[in-house]
């Protein structure tokens, strides 16, 4: 029967689906097709018995069997509890599956020896064993020697030793065995009969043994202590190898008390522990920096490095009575710091130096005014210490000036600082004054404030001359304080653009008057229009408002 669909209309109780008796008809003929379908392949999931003999129970498959017996006696098919996705594969063919035991029922000892390999056919223990006796071989291929260890001592005795020695012929020299004294045997000689086999017979006749008599051949080698020392001396007079010591770091090359002499080499590096001194054809180059002190004779050129201390002060100390001097490569002194306290910058003019452009002398000895001319020559630039007057003076313009220094006396003071010197760079105070009467109420916010003439400009008062503001102050009559702090400010704005100088008053209590000042450092260029803008909270109401900006002009 092919299924059957309940016709539910194009919509909600459209009238046009099945009715309520006609769809349940239709769901029971599902349903016992269904059924009926289920009983044929006989799946039985409560353990009851059905056609077939098949169930589900125990989380597995059961098995009634041709007797059915309502699974009273069944085959149950369960798997371990899995612990992951497993998947087993049957053979695609017809066949047994077999348990564990099956393998050692079937896997027999017939089953094994049949198992054939290139043609020949697997043997037993005793086949294997024979084959072992009828293969082993003695010396007479007669008695066969089994792997039993009794069996081969009681094969090879006394008399199947002796029978197999070797003797030999007059003037050979040949061991053999002789099982009644068990002792090894040797003899040159040819009477085989007389033992001379021990020891009392060697050391009596090792003193009669003499190496000279051997004549001296490749194959005929003997030593002396004179050809040995010889020897030695040929082979170390022109050594053809590598001389490398056994063992790594443990001999050395001479001694403090047997030096070698001199130290020959044509390669290019010398290695002295972790490190390396290499010549490159033209510098000697050090693998890690110096460890020492260097005592140069000559002239040393450092190319284009430099000398530098990484761990404490660099100190020039030359030896006792010289100068530290500074020169360029072709001689022109740089800097000089002599032993009696000069220090030159420049040539050194020395007391009877006349050297043209001979300039930049600082010299901070204990000098004398009488003595100042005579060492220094008068040259431009010139600075040294005047012991007389207790200043710093210096040589220009042809004559010795005095140096500013806190020991000038008064008079030297007056002298430089004259009326025409203050005059000159006094500065020139002003005051620009801004207004605003009508009542600002609630909050306001960079209100501009009027100039004096009462015009409101853009920019505010333009000054034709560079300086600086100094100081804002006002005042102004708050008429209504709402509750709380609130704050009235007025903020400097230059060339348009606020400059954060805010003069400002928090009133905390009834009406009044208010007013503050603040210190200002806010300089302008000639043309910066110059301005002050209110601001005040909203529970304000503020007029008579007065402001005034204090301003040096730059003369």
């Amino acid at each position: 029967m092919a299924r059957k669909i309940i016709n539910t209309g194009a919509f909600a109780n459209d009238g046009a689906g099945d009715d309520l008796r006609t769809g349940a008809t239709k769901i029971n003929d599902n349903f016992l097709e269904l059924y009926s379908q289920l009983d044929n392949i006989s799946l039985a999931t409560s353990g009851v018995a059905v056609a077939n003999g098949i169930g589900y129970g125990f989380y597995g498959i059961m098995f009634d069997g041709a007797t059915s017996d309502s699974f009273g006696t069944s085959t149950r098919l369960v798997p371990e509890d899995p612990t992951q996705i497993n998947t087993i594969t049957l053979r695609d063919s017809s066949g047994e599956v077999a348990f564990v035991d099956d393998i050692g029922r079937i896997i027999n000892r017939n089953y094994i020896l049949n198992i054939k390999n290139n043609g020949y056919q697997l043997k037993d223990e005793n086949e294997i064993l024979q084959l072992i006796y009828d293969n082993s071989i003695d010396s007479a291929r007669a008695v066969a020697i089994t792997i039993d260890s009794a069996e081969l001592l009681a094969a090879v005795d006394s008399a199947y030793v002796q029978s197999r020695q070797i003797f030999g012929t007059p003037g050979e020299f040949q061991p053999y065995i002789d099982s009644a004294v068990n002792v090894l045997r040797s003899d040159h000689d040819s009477d085989i009969t007389v033992n001379r086999f021990d020891i009392d017979f060697l050391l009596g006749n090792q003193a009669a043994l003499n190496t000279a008599d051997v004549t001296e051949a490749p194959s005929n080698l003997y030593y002396t202590k004179t050809r040995t020392d010889s020897d030695i001396s040929q082979a170390f007079g022109s050594i053809s190898q590598n001389l490398i010591p056994a063992d790594d770091s443990t001999y050395d090359l001479g001694s403090p008390t047997n030096k070698w002499k001199d130290l020959h080499l044509s390669g290019n590096t010398i290695f002295l522990g972790n490190t390396s001194i290499t010549n490159d054809g033209t510098n000697i180059n050090f693998g890690t920096p110096i460890n020492a002190e260097i005592v140069v004779t000559n002239s040393m050129d450092l190319g284009s490095n430099v000398i530098q201390s990484s761990t404490n002060s660099l100190r020039l100390r030359p030896a006792g009575g010289r100068d530290v001097r500074l020169e360029t490569i072709d001689g022109v002194p740089i800097f000089t710091a002599s032993t009696d306290g000069d220090v030159y910058i420049g040539d050194s003019p020395g007391t009877n130096a006349l050297l043209p452009g001979n300039k930049g002398w600082l010299y901070l000895g204990v000098n004398t005014e009488a003595a100042r001319s005579v060492k220094m020559n008068e040259r431009h630039g010139l600075i040294h210490y005047n012991d007389n007057h207790n200043t710093i003076e210096v040589y220009a313009d042809n004559q010795w000036d005095i140096l500013m220094t806190e020991t000038l006396v008064d008079s030297a003071i007056v002298a430089i600082i004259d009326s025409d010197h203050v005059k000159a760079r006094q500065v020139s105070s002003h005051y620009l004054h801004f207004g605003y009467d009508p009542d600002l109420i609630g909050l306001q916010s960079d209100i501009k404030m009027r100039q004096t003439d009462g015009v409101t400009t853009t920019t505010g008062y333009h000054l034709p001359l560079p300086g600086k503001v100094t100081h804002i102050t006002f005042d102004c009559t708050c008429t209504a304080v709402g509750s709380g702090g609130q704050t009235f400010s007025i903020e400097l704005w230059k060339a348009g653009v606020a400059t954060g100088y805010i003069a400002t008053f928090e009133l905390t209590g009834g009406p009044g008057s208010v007013s503050s000042s603040v210190g200002v450092d806010e300089p302008f260029g000639p043309n910066d229009g110059l301005q002050l803008r209110i601001s005040q909270d909203s529970a304000l109401t503020t007029n008579n408002i007065m402001a005034s900006l204090r301003i040096e002009e730059t003369l």
